[in-house]
């Protein structure tokens, strides 16, 4: 598998199609932000501080964001539980779909729904 700092050149230098407004001007924004950032990075994947910011961040802070946002690969009987889960909250989707009109409220609920989803694998996935 490759890593991130393979790819992203990659994407940067693929051509852009032709006759695109601003391709140029998009593609070298686009590069120097991938610089940018790829400066204020240590090896740790936590970010250096950048001049001007005014809250350090603790090791608990450092550790919590890694762990948010580090892919967390499914074992054991997790993809078991991640179908139990999609598929209650398809019945109570389909239930809030069929006893409530099209709307704003109904589309709403719907979408609690999915979040709620989201979480509850998010919690699997990061804690077990």
């Amino acid at each position: 598998m490759r890593n991130k700092t393979e790819i992203i050149p990659e994407i940067i230098n693929e051509p852009i199609a032709a006759g695109c407004v601003g391709a140029d001007e998009t593609v070298g924004y686009l590069a120097g932000e991938v610089s940018r950032l790829r400066s204020i990075v240590n090896r740790t994947g936590a970010p250096k501080e950048p001049a001007g910011t005014r809250f350090p961040m603790t090791e608990k802070q450092i550790s919590d964001l890694n762990r948010r946002f580090t892919y967390h690969p499914p074992n054991g009987s997790q993809p078991e539980r991640y179908v139990a889960i999609r598929e209650k909250a398809k019945e109570l989707a389909f239930l809030i779909a069929m006893t409530s009109k099209e709307s704003r409220e109904q589309s709403t609920a719907l979408t609690k729904v999915e979040e709620a989803v989201f979480w509850a694998n998010a919690g699997i996935a990061r804690n077990g």
